[in-house]
């Protein structure tokens, strides 16, 4: 956690948050590696009780895999992260130094990230990769002025259209099983990918709303 703290630092991020650690991260092993004005940083740290939690207020989250997979497919390149700054606040997700980031915890960013390694070593371990990510992303923002997009949806408000239509596949009936979940993640990724301003956010909450009083289940859920 130190040292996470420190690559942070070296790259002009404050904002660092653990989800339900389980490691002694306030520890003297901690505070050996977070040296000079690194301390300040890891002094802040929050904890959350979730991932939800950490990235409350941000536009943007990307999460970092080594793993492949249909869910796992990388949508965007370290090179493209700083280009997020014009939605709003972006959060860079890192996974346990054991397992990584879950399934259920990579639907639930916007992005997903990865970069080449070799085949004989191609895990890095936690620090290592926050530094790998944070020194890429800064060398193509440092300098360069935010030009801020009007009308980025939060990550709060995409979780209530997420949850929202998957109310509407289980009220209309397509999901067959009604276990609209596996669909769900793919509808998840759509949307995204799609970066969606306020304006198309409304239309889609609208949409769904109309259809589920046109099946008469509206009354019946949120």
């Amino acid at each position: 956690m130190g040292a996470c703290c420190r690559v942070a630092t070296n790259f002009a991020l404050h904002d660092v948050r653990l989800v339900t650690p389980e490691c002694d991260w306030q520890g003297p092993e901690a505070r050996l590696y977070a040296k000079g004005p690194a301390v300040a940083v890891h002094q802040s740290v929050r904890a959350e009780n979730s991932l939800a939690a950490a990235v409350v207020g941000c536009q943007a989250v990307v999460g970092f895999s080594r793993r492949t997979g249909e869910l796992r497919r990388a949508s965007i390149s370290t090179a493209e992260i700083g280009g997020l700054r014009s939605r709003g606040l972006t959060a860079l997700v890192f996974g346990r130094e054991d397992v990584g980031l879950s399934r259920e915890e990579l639907s639930s960013c916007t992005h997903v990230c990865t970069f080449a390694t070799a085949e004989q070593m191609p895990s890095l371990n936690l620090s290592h990769s926050v530094a790998v990510a944070v020194s890429r992303v800064y060398e193509e923002v440092s300098g360069c002025p935010v030009a801020t997009v009007p009308g980025a949806v939060s990550m709060e408000e995409l979780e209530a259209l997420f949850e929202h239509w998957q109310n509407a596949i289980l009220d209309a009936g397509i999901s067959g099983d009604g276990k609209p979940e596996r669909m769900m993640l793919h509808i998840r990724r759509l949307l995204l990918r799609a970066s969606l301003t306020k304006t198309e956010f409304g239309i889609l909450r609208t949409y769904l709303s109309k259809t589920q009083v046109a099946l008469g289940t509206k009354i019946n859920r949120p």
